[in-house]
């Protein structure tokens, strides 16, 4: 058994397909799909659509973990809403927690799917995480950045004390230079320049709850400059698309120019 605070153990065969992980839960959610309405805003939020959606970003994820932290690792899901990647983890040998806020963490079918596999523990603060000190081989915070609306500052303090030394965070994020799929910087632009403002819509402000928007979107240099100043040393930085398009020729260019790609993933080791 390791002790809390060992380091990470070396890199190891894998044995588990991530693809196939993905799968399962695919055939889990289609069984008994979960759709929560939020009744401040009669938003309804569907898993089986939001699936269907982030199906290739969720693929790509889970390949680069798989790549990045070992078989059979203590991982820390931040920010799982309906648990598909937590749930993909744990079928790929992960032992996995997960931490959402309400409605995500206390949705009683979400949590029934859930037992036995998975812990799942409800944010009470962003500067509170409910876990002993160096705890995990690996926290991963997907798509999580561009909903911070406060400043990070305290959650990040919470990651670093949580994850065991050298051992790496997993971060993916919206690209703000994508081009296609809508957002992003084009869109803001747009926005702009027709006199209708940038960062969420007043109707998005107005109808979903805090943590739905996306804030702040970044680029490569800004996410550079923002680890540095918290700390962190990125050792990896790439991206991927999973946007639709009907257009081949724009999928062409963004496969040619990674600037242009759709998510930001990053592996970050504490500096």
């Amino acid at each position: 058994m390791r002790r809390a605070g060992s380091p990470c153990r070396p890199p190891m065969p894998r044995s588990l397909d991530p693809a196939a992980a993905l799968e399962a839960v695919e055939a889990l959610i289609h069984a008994a799909p979960v759709v929560i309405t939020h009744p401040e805003s009669g938003l309804v939020d569907d898993e089986a659509a939001y699936l269907a959606f982030h199906r290739v970003r969720f693929r790509e994820t889970l390949s680069r973990v798989a790549a990045a932290v070992p078989a059979g690792a203590r991982v820390l899901d931040v920010g799982g809403q309906f648990l598909h990647l937590a749930l993909a983890l744990w079928g790929m040998g992960y032992a996995v927690d997960a931490v959402d806020v309400a409605p995500y963490a206390e949705e009683p079918r979400l949590l029934a799917r859930a037992r036995p596999r998975l812990g799942v523990h409800r944010i009470r603060a962003l500067g509170q995480l409910e876990f002993p000190d160096a705890t995990f081989d690996a926290v991963l915070l997907l798509e999580v950045l561009e909903h911070l609306a406060q400043n990070p500052r305290p959650v990040w303090a919470e990651v670093a004390r949580v994850l065991k030394p050298r051992c790496r965070v997993i971060v993916t994020t919206p690209n703000l230079y994508r081009v296609g799929g809508g957002g992003g910087a084009a869109l803001q632009v747009l926005r702009a320049l027709t006199g209708r403002g940038t960062g969420p819509t007043v109707d998005e402000v107005l109808t979903l709850q805090t943590g739905a928007h996306h804030w702040k979107e970044y680029g490569r240099r800004e996410l550079r400059r923002y680890f540095a100043l918290l700390g962190w040393r990125i050792a990896r930085m790439d991206s991927f698309n999973y946007l639709p398009s009907r257009r081949s020729s724009l999928l062409a260019l963004k496969r040619l120019v990674p600037a242009l790609q759709d998510c930001l993933y990053l592996e970050l080791l504490q500096a």
